[in-house]
């Protein structure tokens, strides 16, 4: 699949465990970079490596039993 650019928003989304929303929502938070290609939104691959990098690690608490 790395013949292509990138991929868009759904694809990306579901690749990822994610909604669509929460990517758009990620995209208008500046924290994921993506171009417009006609009336499809791409995300690169570069970008959608930069943001996987980006994301803090899950902190898990610990609580008593």
């Amino acid at each position: 699949m790395r013949d292509k650019l990138g991929v868009d928003v759904a694809t990306f989304a579901a690749d990822h465990g994610l909604s669509e929303t929460t990517v758009y929502k990620e995209i208008n938070e500046g924290r994921l970079a993506a171009a417009k290609v006609g009336r499809r939104t791409i995300i690169f691959w570069d970008a959608g490596e930069a943001w996987r990098r980006s994301c803090p690690p899950y902190a898990a608490k610990n609580f008593a039993a």
